[in-house]
């Protein structure tokens, strides 16, 4: 599912001796090109015989190559400082060098060889004299620690190394990180505010548009150290699930195979487990007791080493939205002391200011709607990591259902499905889509019957993970036994309690120590949860878990709100709240995806009755009580003034509760006024959900939205709109092409209004042709766009086909005098048309009245006839022609 980091393990002890004979003909042949001098002293390390024993090998290449067979022979201890010491005395390759480091790992005595690993007997002044041969030569004083920083950096790589490993175990798919592209968004703050509404939500956005995007780069090519004094920070955003974490051990691990290889240090940190540390720290506290120790006795050497080359560190603080502190800055005049204690937002504030450790490299990732949180002025770029799109999420189903007979029967559904589709962009959800998916084959359920909401796909998903833990794998017979929900009743309810816990105190990763064992192991056995080993507050280790996405964890807190009796109904209303996409600097952090409501939502639903039923300890009865007091709520919030966003999760919400008399009240308005935030494909499934049940004729105004082009396909399906409006520089060729394509099928059509927008030649031949397919529409205004004299004349050309069309403004457009005198001559046969105003560097207005019963036929045909009541403005003077003529003038 989604890679949860293992955090500052031990580090296993590897087969030193079967590295080195892995490597043996490589070391022979990097060690025969070295002094003499360097040569004795690496040949000082092995006991007396083996040294006598080289001397009498004359050739040069056979004594190198009897060495490093001598060397096998030895303890580990002296393999490590063997290792140690060709990597300090030859120049090695890149590769070479880090595999043996890595094998070396921690612990590098001085001394060749100890006391009691001797096999000579010899007088006390003779082993003192060879310690003396055999150990490292003197280093310069103002180098003392030369040999340190190799030993801690071979030590973090095979640290690294280790926890990738664990990371990515069950991951279908690993990262290609020299593949793995990132979207640089410009940061510009009201730009990147934009960006970040239409990225809001549960799931990433979609739309191919390249709003804010300056351009893409390979991740490769981003991770650079500073090239000056200051320091280098990079913010990457990406939706819960995206892989942002397991990204960032990728990157990890490449640095310990050699890339990147400008850094000298990486340090890895997760915001998850950093909020169980709750004493203050300095920052040689945080690197070196929460990532990796030095050497006993070289803490303030190594910490030296570091301050004195920041632009050789790299620092990632991954999963900022996770983060239970909001930035906090020092003042100015608070001086800052790397080893004096700080909170952790104060240190990594000071991190990322370049007020501590200034030069370095700062990596933070965080989810797109805590971005503004962080002081954008201190950023060099911010960078989108990109969830899946249409084709990855169908080659991942095809590769996890690469086997089934099914496949392409899933694919299909999958892929049709906008609830599921939606979902499965985020790449955590769609292993565990595939999952439920997997469960519903072996249950023989008809793929045509899948769950219509999240709620219903998350009860499935919960009966999926159950069925996996009852037999090993997913049953081949009919369904689960029915008593499974009842027999896990306890478990469940234990996780539901801890995940409300942790819902309310913005927590997410909690100690193993904390659960009873019979809990921690249904939950790990069932796949609910991941475990990892953690630091403790004390430096102490210790075992954490999570639930595998946070959608899991909101859904287990929405069960226990719904079947506890622990929270009143008097509660409730507190803890249900409708959630706005308008983000500010203001709005307090939350760990959260914002779906919980969703999920109380859905369970209110009597389709859930039966699987509340089998959970609650209480009868029926009061399952529908607490079922009804959650529709009680929505529907007082229907009645209310609700801002767009806030509309949209309503509209949601009635959506999971799938009753059509709460979505009939939540559609009981004329109007729907959508500003500025992003309109995904279920939001306007939704929409449509309680247009079509309220049964009222419906305005649907957009501004500034981000709108996918999947939206407009759902369009039409909302049965009782007659007019639309988009308002936005935003919505240019492309949405008009989206958008000519479905005009025709929203059949009540009455009035179009495509403004402020940024429509040139092809969007609008493309709405012209559309146009002529909307038989009932009687106002078009195409104002303030970038529209030409044959961008107007498509317009005009339109006319004669629309035979309701009784307003049309073209105002704020680009055309000239010579479009205009071609749009009334154009015009000159459409008695129909009432009014038509156009703007271009100058004003005009034509007013054209259409027939109506009040008129008599008499009169009707002396206006056909004359051309009567016909009026063009233009600019100070008014003309009214005789019979249609006449000449235009300034």
């Amino acid at each position: 599912v989604r890679g949860w980091a293992v955090g500052m393990e031990e580090v296993e002890e590897p087969d030193l001796v079967s590295e080195l004979r892995l490597v043996g003909p490589q070391l022979a042949e990097a060690l025969s090109r070295v002094s003499d001098g360097d040569l004795d002293r690496i040949m000082c390390l092995l006991r007396t015989a083996g040294q006598q024993q080289l001397r009498l090998i004359p050739d040069r290449t056979r004594r190198v190559s009897q060495m490093v067979d001598l060397f096998l022979g030895e303890t580990a201890a002296t393999c490590r400082r063997f290792i140690h010491a060709v990597c300090l005395f030859c120049a090695l390759p890149l590769a070479l060098e880090t595999q043996l480091m890595s094998a070396a790992g921690e612990g590098c005595p001085t001394e060749p060889i100890c006391e009691n690993e001797q096999a000579d007997t010899e007088p006390p002044d003779r082993n003192r004299k060879r310690r003396q041969e055999g150990s490292f030569p003197p280093v310069p004083e103002k180098h003392p620690c030369i040999v340190s920083p190799e030993m801690y950096k071979s030590t973090m790589k095979r640290l690294l190394l280790q926890r990738y490993q664990r990371v990515s175990q069950g991951v279908r798919r690993l990262v290609r990180l020299h593949e793995t592209c990132v979207s640089l968004v410009n940061r510009n703050t009201v730009k990147l505010k934009e960006r970040v509404d239409r990225l809001w939500g549960d799931t990433p956005g979609l739309q191919d548009s390249d709003d804010g995007v300056d351009r893409v780069v390979k991740i490769m090519d981003l991770l650079q150290p500073s090239t000056t004094s200051q320091s280098r920070v990079i913010v990457l955003l990406g939706s819960a699930g995206t892989g942002k974490t397991l990204l960032m051990h990728c990157v990890g691990h490449h640095w310990a195979q050699g890339a990147f290889d400008s850094f000298q240090f990486f340090f890895l940190f997760e915001f998850r487990q950093l909020n169980l540390i709750k004493r203050t720290l300095s920052l040689q506290q945080l690197l070196f007791e929460f990532f990796l120790q030095p050497e006993v006795g070289e803490r303030d050497s190594m910490f030296d080493v570091i301050l004195a080359n920041p632009r050789s560190v790299c620092v990632v603080f991954d999963g900022y939205d996770e983060f239970c502190c909001k930035f906090t800055a020092l003042r100015r005049d608070t001086p800052v002391d790397p080893r004096r204690p700080l909170h952790m937002a104060e240190l990594f504030s000071s991190l990322y200011t370049g007020r501590m450790l200034q030069g370095c490299t700062l990596v933070v990732t965080c989810r797109p709607k805590d971005v503004m949180d962080l002081p954008l002025g201190a950023v060099d770029e911010v960078g989108e990591v990109p969830g899946f799109d249409h084709r990855r999420v169908h080659e991942y189903a095809q590769d996890y259902f690469k086997d089934s007979p099914h496949r392409e029967q899933v694919l299909g559904h999958l892929m049709s499905s906008r609830t599921i589709l939606n979902m499965c962009y985020v790449p955590a959800l769609c292993f565990i889509s595939c999952v439920c998916l997997e469960y519903l084959l072996r249950q023989r359920s008809p793929l045509t019957s899948l769950p219509h909401t999240m709620t219903q796909f998350y009860i499935q998903i919960i009966m999926a993970f159950l069925s996996r833990r009852q037999v090993g794998h997913l049953p081949e017979g009919p369904g689960p036994p029915p008593s499974l929900l009842q027999r896990s009743r306890q478990e469940i309810e234990e996780l539901s309690r801890l995940a409300m816990e942790g819902l309310e105190q913005s927590n997410i990763v909690f100690y193993a120590q904390d659960l009873p064992p019979a809990v921690l192991k249904f939950a790990s056995d069932s796949g609910f949860f991941s475990r990892f080993e953690v630091k403790k507050e004390d430096g102490s280790e210790g075992m954490g878990c999570a639930f595998v996405h946070l959608t899991m964890q909101e859904f287990f807190a929405a069960l226990h709100l719904m079947t506890s009796e622990v929270v009143q109904e008097a509660q409730l209303k507190k803890k249900f709240n409708l959630k706005s996409r308008w983000t500010t600097k203001t709005d307090p952090k939350t760990v959260f995806t914002d779906t919980y409501h969703l999920y109380v939502s859905g369970l209110a639903s009597r389709d859930c009755a039966s699987f509340l039923g089998q959970l609650s300890r209480h009868s029926a009865a009061w399952v529908e009580k607490r079922q009804s007091a959650i529709l009680k709520i929505l529907r007082s919030l229907a009645t209310g003034t609700l801002t767009g966003p806030k509309l949209v999760e309503l509209c949601r919400c009635a959506y999971e509760t799938q009753d059509d008399n709460l979505a009939a009240l939540v559609g009981n308005r004329s109007r729907y006024e959508l500003r500025n935030f992003r309109i995904s494909p279920v939001d306007m499934i939704a929409l449509a959900f309680v247009i079509n049940n309220a049964k009222k004729q419906v305005c649907l105004d957009i501004a500034g939205c981000s709108v996918e082009p999947d939206c407009l396909d759902i369009l039409p399906t909302c049965n009782y709109i007659d007019s639309l409006i988009f308002r936005s520089r935003k919505y240019d060729d492309r949405f008009a092409e989206a958008l000519s394509d479905i005009l025709p099928r929203v059949e009540r059509l009455q009035k179009l209004e495509f403004v402020s927008g940024s429509i040139g030649e092809g969007g609008v031949a493309n709405l012209a042709r559309a146009l002529q397919s909307c038989p009932h529409l009687t106002e078009l205004n195409l104002s303030d766009n970038f529209l030409t004299d044959s961008g107007i004349s498509l317009i005009a050309n339109t006319f004669p086909m629309l035979k309701t069309i009784q307003s049309v403004n073209l105002g704020n457009n680009t055309c000239t005098v010579d479009g205009i005198i071609n749009l009334v001559k154009t015009m000159s046969s459409c008695l129909h048309i009432q009014e038509i105003h156009v703007n271009g560097t100058k004003e005009a207005k034509v007013l054209f009245y259409m027939d109506s019963d009040t008129q008599s036929s008499a009169e009707a045909q002396r206006r056909r006839r004359t051309g009567a009541g016909r009026t063009l403005r233009y600019g100070a003077f008014v003309l009214v022609t005789g019979r249609g003529g006449g000449v235009l003038c300034e």
